[in-house]
């Protein structure tokens, strides 16, 4: 919980993670963050990324090439994150375990993320991934290919 509470942080970070494995938490409740300087990150090495967007209400970077192949939790990711609605439909999930309220409560969320339905673990949970968020269909999935994954597949 790197930057934790800090919520009039809006600092450009293009810092050098590389060998970075747990973000979780890092901007949680950093209101005004925006992430300027994120799309630079390098996260091929992270595997817990839960909570890092928590109540994080303008954030807006593009996170669309990020290399999520490690990725392991990301439970309530984008949390509160009202401000988010970056296209992240092309990151790699397959090794997710955990994406519980990743987006809940994201109010401007509203991306298609049915690629995600075919990559994922059968045992991953997806309790709330999408309650209160901007979703077209914010429903939970009811199968993993099928979806809805924000949106109908």
């Amino acid at each position: 919980f790197q930057f934790n509470g800090a919520v009039a942080m809006n600092t450009y970070l293009p810092w050098t993670v590389d060998t970075v494995q747990n973000m979780a938490g890092m901007f949680n409740n950093c209101n005004k963050f925006k992430g300027r300087g994120l799309e630079q990150w390098n996260v091929e090495n992270v595997e817990f990324m839960n909570y890092m967007f928590y109540a994080n209400y303008n954030l807006s970077p593009d996170l669309s090439h990020w290399n999520t192949r490690r990725l392991e939790q990301m439970e309530y990711m984008f949390y509160l994150a009202s401000g988010f609605n970056g296209n992240i439909s092309n990151w790699k999930v397959g090794s997710v375990k955990n994406m519980d309220h990743s987006f809940a409560d994201a109010k401007s969320f509203n991306q298609n993320l049915c690629q995600w339905g075919g990559q994922l673990p059968n045992d991953v949970k997806i309790n709330q991934v999408f309650a209160g968020s901007g979703c077209t269909n914010a429903t939970d999935p009811i199968t993993l290919v099928d979806g809805p994954w924000c949106q109908e597949c």
